[in-house]
């Protein structure tokens, strides 16, 4: 590091032994106001006033500990009219850097006792200040500021009173030449840095207090520029090795030909609010990157952080979400629920619940709801913390799985049946066979046999069907057969039997498909199903299911159209979402002809779909039908190319 030369004379002219002349202290405002007493008091506040520390003397001087203010405002320390001037005074403090003021404060008895305040704008990390340094000194007369002016004339005039100030101050104080040399430091400098006193810190060169010893020609740069420096933030080294945070305010003196003589400042150690503004950045890192929505609200259900869970589930930004209530993202009949658990917060302390919140869309979404009350010091609510898990997809799972193991509970009844069936069936045609042979005149032998051939056809589909349900293997599909075979299937509907004029249209040497059969036979129910829900009520009922195969974009496509009552314009984007129905409820009296539905169908066909990277779309014409078209891609090239050599035959 390159040293800057001691000006001439400077050691000479300020030895330590002598004192400063008026001239060269700061202003006579700086020490006005000088404490006679041995402790200062020392406070942190936020934007808001909110005290996040108090040292000892702070808190005794209002007649509390430090632990008792942690938390609450300054506007409890003061008289209720000058409760409104503090803020407007920090924000004075942000463009000043520093300002001081006299005041009145009060004691927690209610006493009043006059005092002078210095806020120090503390810019950690930013370049608009969170935090305030505030100093404040008890003034024994509160209307004598000339007598308080000539005291601090008579402390320049008596030395032994300012190197009192000097030493009792808990502000870190010094005195340097510009190559580094420490003429004077008070022992709360030297207590700062790790060393036991004064004098043996001075015998140390002023670089070897910096964690980079290049940052201190930064440092004598700028204030030979400026002049002074005012909260110059630095990373500082204790004797330990250990790097501190400080804040620092010198000034350049220079003699009468404007030649500079030394350097004369305070520092405080921030490291403490350093860190604790990095735990604070921490905690927010944590939040946002929290798996579950999570809500901080006031006593009253005010919204004061919203993490990026949150915003995605409700579908506003987090700055949005502040100064919402939790209760407008909930649907009417959770509010009040929530209402009466915000009335009762000190009695109730925590509330779990599954409630229906609705997005910015006016989408409803199943979460599980978990709000807990955070106490004051005092025990009455100072916080809310809400943490809201959508649960609807796992809601949704569920309910598959239910319906899952009921298909696979009928399935093995219905195998069971078939294969009871299948016994006595061939006894009828044997006997009928026999007799036939017998007495081939008798024509009604032939309608008979042909009876139990369409017995047979329908348990050998049930027993087809019923195995490849059961299958947890992939297999190869041929989609054609696969609607042959559910169309079948489906005769056991009667409405679709009796009433329903069927068209299918299937295109020839499809190629085929991977997959389980159970979850392309599904989305297939599930889609006709709904076609004939749509259809109960309408004048014509026509169902065409079509399949096609596009060569170019190697994809097979399958559609269902329906001449039912259509989807509504403002219903087809949800149609698709778990819950979301439009059938009516089942009345107190079951109709089996009556559509119902959970509102689970839609949402399964295409979770199922998904997992082959195929896609189910709707078009409706309200009043006249809707068109559902599944588009699967083929990856089996194999089956591609013979179904290729077989066109070109």
């Amino acid at each position: 590091m390159s040293e800057k030369t001691q000006p001439k004379g400077a050691e000479e002219e300020y030895n330590g032994e002598c004192h400063p002349k008026a001239d060269d202290l700061h202003s006579i405002s700086d020490l006005e106001n000088v404490d006679k007493s041995p402790g200062e008091g020392v406070a942190v506040v936020d934007r808001a006033g909110n005290l996040i520390y108090a040292n000892p003397a702070f808190a005794q001087f209002h007649g509390y500990s430090p632990a008792d203010l942690l938390g609450s405002n300054m506007s409890i320390l003061v008289k209720a009219d000058e409760g409104g001037n503090i803020l407007a005074r920090l924000k004075s403090a942000e463009t000043d850097k520093i300002i001081t003021w006299d005041t009145e404060h009060l004691r927690r008895d209610g006493t009043g006792f006059p005092v002078s305040v210095s806020a120090v704008a503390l810019p950690v990390g930013e370049s608009q200040p969170e935090y305030f340094f505030l100093i404040i000194r008890e003034r024994t007369d509160v209307d004598s500021r000339r007598h308080s002016i000539e005291q601090t004339r008579e402390t320049v005039q008596r030395p032994g009173d300012y190197h009192d100030f000097f030493t009792h101050s808990l502000t870190g104080m010094y005195r340097s030449t510009l190559d580094g040399k420490l003429l004077e430091v008070n022992p709360h400098f030297a207590e700062i840095f790790g060393y036991e006193s004064a004098e043996e810190l001075t015998q140390r060169h002023a670089s070897d207090l910096y964690d980079n010893r290049h940052a201190r020609d930064d440092f004598i740069n700028l204030l030979i520029r400026l002049g002074f420096v005012n909260n110059y933030q630095e990373v500082g080294k204790r004797r330990d090795g250990k790097r501190i945070r400080t804040l620092e305010n010198a000034r350049l003196v220079r003699d009468e030909a404007g030649n500079p003589r030394y350097i004369e400042g305070t520092l405080i150690d921030i490291t403490d609010i350093f860190e604790a503004e990095e735990r604070s950045r921490d905690y927010v890192r944590a939040l946002e990157e929290a798996h579950g929505a999570i809500l901080i609200t006031t006593p009253e259900g005010n919204i004061q952080y919203a993490n990026a869970a949150a915003s995605d589930l409700y579908g506003y930004t987090a700055a949005h979400l502040v100064g919402m209530n939790i209760g407008d993202l909930v649907s009417d009949r959770d509010r009040t629920e929530i209402g009466e658990f915000l009335s009762h917060l000190s009695q109730k302390k925590r509330w779990v619940r599954e409630i229906t919140q609705i997005n910015s869309r006016g989408e409803e979404r199943l979460v599980n709801l978990a709000m807990s009350v955070l106490p004051d010091a005092d025990g009455y609510p100072k916080v809310l913390v809400a943490c809201a898990q959508d649960i609807s997809d796992m809601r949704l799972l569920e309910s598959q799985l239910r319906q899952a193991q009921k298909l696979e509970a009928i399935g093995l009844l219905a195998s069971g049946l078939a294969h009871n069936i299948n016994s006595p069936l061939s006894a009828i045609i044997m006997t009928t066979e026999m007799a036939q042979a017998k007495h081939p005149q008798v024509t009604e032998f032939d309608d008979i046999l042909q009876a139990a051939a369409r017995i047979g056809e329908i348990i050998s589909n049930l027993m087809t069907k019923s195995r490849q349900e059961q299958s947890n293997e992939e297999m190869e599909i041929d989609v054609n057969q696969l609607v042959q075979t559910e169309l079948k299937f489906l005769e056991s509907n009667l409405f679709f039997k009796h009433n329903v004029d069927l068209e299918v249209d299937l295109a020839p040497d499809l190629p085929k498909i991977r997959g389980l059969y159970s979850d392309f036979s599904q989305c297939f129910h599930n889609l006709v199903q709904n076609a004939l829900d749509a259809m109960s009520t309408a004048s014509q009922t026509g169902l065409c299911v079509r399949t096609s195969w596009d060569q170019a974009r190697n994809r097979i496509t399958l559609s269902i159209r329906d001449t039912g009552c259509g989807i509504p314009t403002e219903n087809i984007e949800k149609i698709f979402e778990p819950f979301f129905t439009t059938k009516s409820e089942l009345g107190t009296e079951w109709d089996p002809y009556r559509p119902s539905g959970t509102g689970l169908g839609l949402s399964t066909v295409r979770q199922l779909l998904a997992r082959y990277n195929a896609t189910v779309d709707a078009e409706s014409w309200q009043g006249e039908g809707s068109e559902f078209k599944i588009a699967i891609p083929v990856h089996n090239l194999e089956a591609v190319v013979d179904a290729n050599k077989k066109a070109d035959e």
